[in-house]
Formats: structure tokens, sequence, C-alpha cells
């Protein structure tokens, strides 16, 4: 669903999905995601940083991070400017 200039996107993820386990999958359904994940080099692009429930994602165990029913994802592409 797109609001203003966010996209929400809703993904069941099983019990102790890894988060990086999840965004190949979402990104083998999703081309465009891509752009937030590199599932190919199973990395997260240079310019993007995650949160995962209102913290960073690196201060949550990175990708290997275990998702649980409700947890929130937000993904803060880096903005240049001058």
């Amino acid at each position: 669903m797109r609001r203003g200039t966010r996209t929400l996107i809703q993904a069941p993820a099983t019990p102790g999905e890894h988060v990086g386990t999840l965004l190949s999958r979402l990104v083998a359904g999703d081309d465009r995601l891509g752009l937030l994940y590199e599932a190919d080099k199973q990395r997260l692009p240079e310019h993007v940083e995650v949160v995962l429930n209102d913290r960073l994602l690196d201060l949550r165990g990175g990708l290997e991070a275990e998702l649980e029913p409700g947890d929130v994802l937000t993904f803060l592409p880096a903005h240049a400017g001058g």
C-alpha cells in the first residue's frame, strides 16, 4: 500500500526467521526491492539504514536478527543535499 512517500509491505515471517532470509524472499518476489537489499551478495546497500522495532538493525544482530510476529522493519535510504 502506498501512503505519501512511504510504501508499506506486510510480509509474514515464520517464527525465528532471520531478517536476511525474509529480505531475500521479498526481493525474489519483487525486483524493485533490490534497491533495499542485495540478495545475491546477502547485504544491505551502503546507502540504506534499517531499523527493527525502533532500534538500528546492527544493534539487534544485523541480518541474523530473528523476527517475531508483529516486528516492524523500516528502511531509511540516505539523502544527499547541501
